[in-house]
């Protein structure tokens, strides 16, 4: 499984959340969620994280699972 920084998966939610309400401005706007977002993006290969639609335990799967601190 993929690996990546505290820092990365800060910026990767400012940017989706950012995205996120820019689209659902939009009439017919639809974004992904973050979920399959970061699992596409960063092949996690996690079923768990791929289907979970509430970016919060989205969130907090991929910080169990996902992230390693780099010394």
């Amino acid at each position: 499984m993929s690996k990546i920084t505290m820092s990365q998966l800060k910026v990767e939610l400012q940017s989706w959340s950012s995205l996120k309400k820019s689209i659902n401005a939009l009439p017919e706007g639809k974004i992904t969620t973050f979920g399959k977002y970061m699992n596409d993006k960063y092949d996690f290969k996690n079923n768990a994280i791929l289907t979970e639609t509430d970016h919060n335990t989205a969130l907090l799967l991929i910080m169990r699972v996902h992230v390693q601190e780099i010394n």
